[in-house]
């Protein structure tokens, strides 16, 4: 004979042998779904995601939303092609669509794309390797497009050197501009494939209105990139 107490126990004992049990299988399954290139899915099928987005290495996503479509690139280092672009109409199933960049310049990291005017840019930092030619020192670089698929352009030289962290902006003036690492900006060409003047310091009012980094603001603790933290 078992007292109230005991049958509570048991049952309680029995319910978690059981989900115990069944936890490897339900992982393993979560495990085993398999995305593009046969990578980890994020997508459980179930109305469930699992993180990551995407497994491997995809440091500094830059994420543009283009309609009902979203295009997303990472940092490429010194890969080539380079600049993977991959589609999504959810956020969490994504597909390569090709590389926008078929000859890098250098070491390509950050990079900012961004839809003007119905054609498509990417705005490229890079630091000099042993490939690249006539660059000194770390510099913006700009490719573009008709299509998201392409064809993209050769690297182009806005003449912006000495900078990092692109973020393509149009003014409420209506006039294209970069916000550039050391709280900086310059101002681009209508067709922004070249500067319009030299960079100049932005105030901090002036990169956080026009970049939407307010987070930035409440960021807390050590970071190389403050900023960021609040980009994605």
């Amino acid at each position: 004979m078992y007292t109230r107490r005991q049958v509570i126990r048991l049952g309680l004992m029995s319910g978690i042998a059981a989900n115990l049990a069944a936890a490897p299988q339900a992982g393993a399954a979560a495990r085993s779904k398999r995305g593009a290139a046969g990578q980890h899915a994020a997508d459980q099928g179930d109305g469930r995601y699992l993180n990551p987005i995407l497994a491997d290495d995809h440091p500094d996503p830059t994420v543009l939303k283009d309609g009902d479509a979203y295009y997303m690139i990472f940092t490429s280092f010194e890969s080539a092609p380079a600049l993977t672009i991959w589609h999504s109409r959810d956020l969490v199933n994504w597909l390569p669509l090709g590389p926008a960049l078929q000859h890098p310049p250098g070491k390509v990291f950050a990079v900012d794309l961004c839809k003007h005017a119905g054609r498509y840019f990417i705005y490229l930092p890079v630091i000099p390797n042993a490939l690249s030619e006539g660059l000194r020192g770390p510099g913006i670089f700009v490719i573009h497009a008709d299509h998201i698929t392409g064809p993209w352009s050769e690297p182009i030289s806005p003449n912006v050197s000495g900078h990092i962290d692109p973020g393509h902006v149009v003014g409420e003036d209506g006039k294209r501009y970069l916000f550039l690492s050391g709280i900086s900006r310059v101002a681009l060409s209508d067709d922004g494939l070249a500067t319009a003047g030299p960079s100049s310091m932005s105030t901090m009012a002036e990169s956080i209105r026009a970049t939407g980094w307010w987070k930035a603001m409440r960021w807390k603790g050590p970071s190389c990139c403050a900023a960021a933290a609040g980009s994605i």
